[in-house]
């Protein structure tokens, strides 16, 4: 898709764009049905960097990465929780792009599309927890945005941004970004609340999660949503 996508009708993009959410969301259900084995995982991300970040044929086919860097997060949401390791493999190619990779637009979606979405996740929760608000450390979205909070991204973001393969042009936002996730994990640290992972089970069930949009009545959860369950997401 990549190889021809300079060639794609302007009228059919968002067919293709549609396309490739659709393999997006597949990979989770093949990964899923496979009882998130991390090897497989690995293989399945290996497969999507390769092809579409680490492309060695550097065609015009930068809009698939842009595309998928977009919509990667929307489309992992009706398959939560994933343990931690899994979690690891999954963002990898994102955080590691956005220290190799001069290209601006790339990591501008790759910011806004994964890693502020993972910063306000991991924010929202812990005010919640300060507001006295009772949460419930088994829901799925709950799990993932502990997740958020014990990754030690601050410290993956400094290593990347101290090295010596770092794209110049990417070291403010590298530092920008440790900046804001240390911050976080030092909050999350002074808080005296214990986010530790919890055990959770995968899903037995197919069924995806019906999504309904949040009502605007002075919500202060910003652009969240709220799956079928009552859970905010």
């Amino acid at each position: 898709m990549c190889h021809e996508w300079t060639g794609i009708d302007v009228l059919r993009l968002d067919k293709f764009y549609l396309l490739i959410r659709r393999f997006i969301s597949k990979g989770f259900s093949l990964l899923k049905k496979n009882s998130w084995d991390l090897e497989l995982v690995k293989n399945l991300i290996y497969v999507l960097d390769d092809e579409t970040f680490y492309a060695e044929d550097k065609l015009q086919g930068n809009k698939v990465s842009y595309h998928v860097a977009t919509i990667f997060l929307e489309e992992r949401r009706p398959f939560l929780p994933f343990k931690l390791q899994v979690i690891e493999v999954l963002l990898k190619p994102f955080i590691t792009a956005i220290g190799k990779f001069p290209d601006k637009v790339l990591l501008s979606k790759i910011k806004s599309g994964v890693l502020d979405v993972l910063l306000k996740m991991g924010k929202r929760l812990l005010k919640v927890k300060k507001g006295g608000e009772k949460v419930d450390s088994s829901c799925d979205v709950v799990v993932f945005e502990i997740v958020v909070l014990v990754m030690g991204f601050f410290a993956k973001f400094y290593e990347l941004g101290s090295s010596v393969e770092c794209c110049q042009g990417n070291i403010k936002v590298l530092f920008g970004l440790h900046s804001e996730f240390l911050k976080l994990e030092k909050d999350t640290a002074g808080s005296g609340f214990d986010f530790s992972v919890p055990n959770v089970l995968d899903r037995d069930d197919d069924e995806v999660p019906k999504l309904v949009p949040i009502l605007n009545g002075g919500s202060d959860l910003g652009d969240a949503e709220v799956v079928g369950n009552g859970d905010v997401l």
